[in-house]
This record gives C-alpha cells, structure tokens and sequence, in this order.
C-alpha cells in the first residue's frame, strides 16, 4: 500500500488491526573526480587514491548522512580548483563535508604544480575516511 501523505487512518474500528511498516532506506549518488597529482579521501574505490592518474567515481550513501571529503595533495602541488555540484567553492580549506544529504552530488577537484617545485604526481595506498550517521 502506498500512503499519501505518510498517514493511514483506520476507520470504524471494531476489532484489533495489525499494522506492519517496512521503511526504505533511501541512498544518494556521490561522483567523485581528481586530476592527476593527488587524491581525494575517503578511498572507498579502486584507484580513487592512485595521485599518479586522473580518478572518476560514484558511490551510494544513506540519505541523512553527512560526508567529509579531505583533498590531499602531492608534494609541489596545490589545489587549482574545485568545484561541488557544478559550482566553484572557496579553496581556503582542503576539506568539504556534506552535510544532510538529501540529494545526488558531484565533488570534482584539479591540482596544479607550484612553479618552484620540482615534483611528480605519486602513488598513494593511505585510507581515510570520515563518515557520521544521524539517526532520527
């Protein structure tokens, strides 16, 4: 049975009812891209945080949840940009965290090499990850 409005009203009530309710978890895609020369964390995918090749990804989460995602960088590299569903945010910080997701997302981060050094995109095996579930 689907409910209009999350009600159900039982009418003329002359004997016991039973009332079961299943709840569906809903889940949100979170795509994920990082140019060459470093990484995005939490490394939940295959090659997510190989720094020495462009990364493009997507995973599912639970609706509700808040997601921080840490950008590390190379050694002689900075982050160029990023941008999050489309739009460039402030690069003051090297962590972005979502918060109460209740929709798909895109998170897509380039790095670029700081002039004075000489340096070459690594490859990474650290894992990360930060996640907090709300309950309600």
């Amino acid at each position: 049975m689907d409910l209009a409005n999350n009600t159900y009203t039982f009418e003329n009530i002359q004997t016991d009812h039973d009332l079961v309710v299943r709840f569906r978890n809903s889940q949100h895609t979170i795509a994920i891209f990082s140019s060459p020369c470093g990484w995005i964390s939490p490394c939940i995918l295959e090659n997510q945080c190989d720094s020495s090749q462009s990364f493009s990804g997507q995973f599912d989460i639970d609706s509700g949840t808040n997601l921080t995602l840490t950008v590390v960088t190379d050694k002689g590299f900075k982050i160029k940009s990023m941008i999050v569903d489309g739009v460039p945010v402030s690069i003051t910080q090297s962590v972005y965290t979502f918060e109460q997701i209740e929709k798909d997302h895109t998170f897509n981060v380039t790095f670029t090499q700081i002039k004075s050094s000489p340096s070459r995109c690594l490859k990474h095996t650290m894992v990360l990850f930060t996640m907090n579930f709300i309950w309600a």
